[in-house]
């Protein structure tokens, strides 16, 4: 029990390592009373592996589990009986006299070892729950790394949008002065002053969605507020792409794969147990036999099999033969889709990455090379705002798309290291 306990929390924290260049050293685990200045993933996640109910309720439906499989698991009682009959009748059985008293103890003993087989399906449950906890355990840690992807990428488009408002600024004030000389007509001004002002609503924008990712992550682990200043990590560092046959490879690891192949035990151990139902069990029972009116003491034993066990079985046999014809099936269907599930996220991991790195080696230097150009130009007046708005605007679109590659490339790695059971292969 330790050691799968132990895995399970391996497993929910190897899901962080996706991002690993974003953890620095954590602090002590819970909800932090004062404002933190970072915020890691690895904090984050300690925090709501600590304190989320969905978890600390899949733990109690363990134990549950446990508690009625024992209960299953018990042999049948042994039963007391006592009866008194003819008394309190009338003539010679009008008193207690000529009564008759029997005392007897009775048991039914089973066969087949239906004992041992219910405590096996019972701890089959119990595997089952553990599988199940651990599956919650992996989706809560795919929450926090989705959520925590989140504000970074907000965070970094927040900082985007102020150095649009700066540079809107910056053009505002240019303009500005070549109106106050006469080289800028009113347009001009006013399309300056346009793009100040959509340059400052989404700025606003971005700090709103920047506050809602942040109480969102927060959320899971129970705090009343985000109290953390930031959270910390290098967006743009990107971990390293598997291959998708080595990914393959990993798909028996996925939790819901883990689940069929547990129900599939069960539905093993049910069978086993319907078949053991074809023996009947022997009820015996003994005691002693007062009789009243000779005051003497007989002895009684009896013996009673019921008949047609085999038949009444037969029902129970056939649905856990079609629960074992039907689990491989499910299974297998399960896996076919997971296997293209994996392709399709390895697929948009790739060309995230290749995105990436071409935005930010070739397309966005050549978008900011134009801009450059585009301001000398505007100052000496061989270029129009209108040029030079455009190749800003380029540029902060395509830093925008930047951003999002990175934000798809981590978002993508961390749904399939779930879907892979949380066995990362990057270093921590």
């Amino acid at each position: 029990m330790e050691k799968m306990t132990g895995s399970r929390v391996l497993r929910a924290w190897l899901i962080a390592a996706i991002c690993h260049v974003l953890f620095v050293p954590g602090q002590a685990v819970g909800e932090p009373e004062v404002e933190v200045p970072a915020l890691s993933l690895n904090e984050a996640m300690r925090m709501a592996l600590a304190a989320n109910p969905e978890l600390k309720a899949a733990e109690l439906q363990i134990e549950i589990e446990r508690m009625r499989g024992d209960a299953d698991a018990l042999s049948p009682p042994v039963t007391l009986e006592t009866e008194i009959e003819n008394f309190a009748g009338s003539g010679s059985s009008s008193g207690l006299d000529g009564a008759e008293v029997t005392l007897q103890l009775s048991r039914i003993f089973e066969l087949g070892d239906k004992s041992a087989l219910r405590r096996e399906v019972g701890k089959l449950r119990v595997d089952q729950a553990m599988i199940s906890e651990e599956a919650a355990r992996l989706a809560l840690a795919e929450r926090v790394t989705q959520r925590f992807i989140d504000v970074i990428a907000l965070q970094e488009r927040t900082t985007l949008a102020q150095k649009t408002v700066g540079i809107a600024e910056q053009t505002l004030t240019i303009v500005q002065n070549r109106v106050d000389v006469g080289r800028s007509s009113e347009a001009e001004l006013s399309t300056a002053v346009i793009a100040l002002s959509r340059a400052e609503l989404e700025h606003l924008d971005a700090e709103r969605q920047l506050e809602k990712a942040r109480m969102s992550l927060a959320s899971l682990w129970g705090a009343s507020a985000p109290r953390f200043a930031q959270a910390v990590g290098d967006f743009f560092d990107l971990p390293s792409v598997e291959s998708f046959a080595a990914l393959e490879q990993r798909l028996p690891d996925n939790p819901e794969i883990q689940r069929q192949a547990a129900e599939l035990r069960l539905h093993a151990a049910s069978r086993r147990l319907a078949e053991s139902k074809r023996k009947a069990d022997v009820s015996v029972s003994g005691g002693v036999r007062h009789l009243g009116e000779q005051d003497d003491v007989g002895l009684l034993f009896s013996v009673s099999v019921p008949f047609g066990s085999s038949s009444r079985a037969r029902p129970e046999i056939n649905e856990a033969n079609l629960l074992l014809a039907q689990s491989p099936l499910r299974a297998d269907a399960q896996r076919r889709e997971l296997r293209a599930l994996l392709f399709r996220l390895h697929q948009d991991l790739l060309f995230a990455r290749t995105a990436l790195v071409r935005l930010r080696e070739t397309i966005i230097p050549h978008a900011e090379n134009a801009v450059a150009l585009y301001q000398e130009g505007f100052a000496v007046g061989s270029s129009t705002l209108l040029e030079l708005a455009d190749a800003q605007d380029r540029l902060l679109v395509l830093q925008g798309e930047a951003l999002d590659a990175a934000r798809d490339y981590h978002a993508t790695l961390a749904e399939i290291e779930y879907l892979l059971g949380g066995r990362s292969g990057v270093p921590l």
